[in-house]
């Protein structure tokens, strides 16, 4: 080639070649930034709907706690009925055990856990939650209620403890929760209103790689990888996928 062409050709080279490459490194940045942005976008919106889901829990058993609260300062001389039919309404609630600062046994519903093994779960649960208890018995005192849960029982039910004051008294109460009742029963409307035609949100028992709950019961799901824990359910995780529009 003569010297003339190659010159030519660096010309065509400088003139045409480079600003398309140069456009096109640029424009593959803006690409990479915008998935960058709706990737973000995507993640946060995911990260809102599981706060959702777990912000409704909580507020489930918060009202189930004041509920119950009321209930036993209500100066009934017999209070067991009204917390059997309050319990009735939640399914996922196994059982309503009490006990005072001394993690002396008070009295449970229904009533048949009193001789139950669980009982001595439960006590030794909370014996090794000393200071959860002395937190959850301080917040009490200065007019808030917190709830949290101490574990779980060999039979895969979630222990969640909160005080209450009955007559002025401190008083441990543990709720013992069948936690995939919960999940499917008590959270699920909830979750279906949340989903829609939008989303699909399953929940997974730590270390299964299957689901045993998800909002569209004719979807099978692959691997999620968007997956949150329950705030209040030990080893139970809640997962979410966009669906295909």
């Amino acid at each position: 080639m003569s010297s003339s062409l190659r010159k030519i050709a660096l010309l065509i080279l400088a003139v045409i070649v480079l600003p398309v490459l140069v456009f096109s490194v640029f424009e593959i940045g803006n690409l990479r930034q915008n998935e960058k942005v709706i990737q973000d976008i995507y993640k946060n919106q995911l990260d809102a709907i599981l706060y959702s889901v777990n912000q409704y829990s909580d507020d489930i058993i918060s009202n189930l706690s004041s509920r119950i609260e009321n209930s036993l300062n209500n100066n009934k001389p017999d209070t067991v009925p009204e917390l059997n039919r309050l319990l009735s309404e939640f399914p996922a609630v196994v059982s309503l055990l009490q006990f005072d600062n001394n993690l002396e046994y008070l009295s449970s519903v229904p009533y048949s856990y009193r001789d139950s093994t669980i009982l001595s779960e439960i006590i030794t649960r909370l014996g090794s939650n000393g200071k959860t208890l002395q937190q959850l018995q301080t917040y009490i005192r200065e007019g808030y209620r917190k709830i949290e849960t101490i574990g779980k029982t060999g039979r895969d039910m979630q222990l969640i403890v909160f005080y209450t004051l009955v007559k002025d008294q401190d008083i441990i109460n543990v709720l013992v929760i069948d936690p995939g009742k919960f999940i499917s029963q008590v959270l699920d409307p909830k979750i279906q209103e949340i989903a829609k035609d939008k989303f699909y949100i399953v929940a997974y028992r730590a270390g299964e790689d299957l689901p045993f709950y998800t909002s569209d019961k004719q979807y099978n799901p692959g691997k999620i990888d968007d997956k949150e824990p329950f705030w209040l359910l030990k080893d139970y995780l809640m997962g979410i996928e966009l669906k295909d529009l």
